[in-house]
């Protein structure tokens, strides 16, 4: 009977699953964003170092493409100061010489906590 063709067809069909697969898993770490959620221990205008909830320390790089606020105000990456809390979105990507970089695309900082009511005798 037909027992080799639909064993074949049922190969090959098998086949192409596991290349569409692995191909969506190795793209699926290229070129995307990630996140950091942590306190700025340093900043200036070129640069963010945050210290993630892991305790790991990453240095963000910030250029004028880079979209910085405090609430819904926009604020410069100089205006962030040590202890302020953060969620940033980097990209890796490669800089000169081929060494890593992580470029800072959007960078949210938490509201200053407000003064709480004076208490009423």
């Amino acid at each position: 009977m037909n027992l080799p063709i639909c064993r074949r067809a049922f190969t090959l069909a098998m086949c192409v699953a596991a290349l569409l697969a692995g191909g969506s898993v190795a793209l699926a770490h290229e070129g995307h964003l990630h996140k950091v959620m942590g306190t700025i221990v340093a900043s200036d205008a070129a640069k963010l170092d945050v210290k993630g909830t892991d305790g790991k320390t990453l240095t963000l790089l910030v250029d004028g493409s880079t979209k910085v606020t405090r609430g819904t105000a926009i604020i410069h990456a100089a205006d962030l100061k040590t202890g302020d809390r953060v969620v940033a979105a980097y990209m890796p990507m490669k800089g000169p010489k081929g060494a890593e970089m992580l470029m800072a695309k959007d960078v949210k900082a938490a509201a200053p906590a407000s003064a709480a009511p004076a208490k009423q005798p």
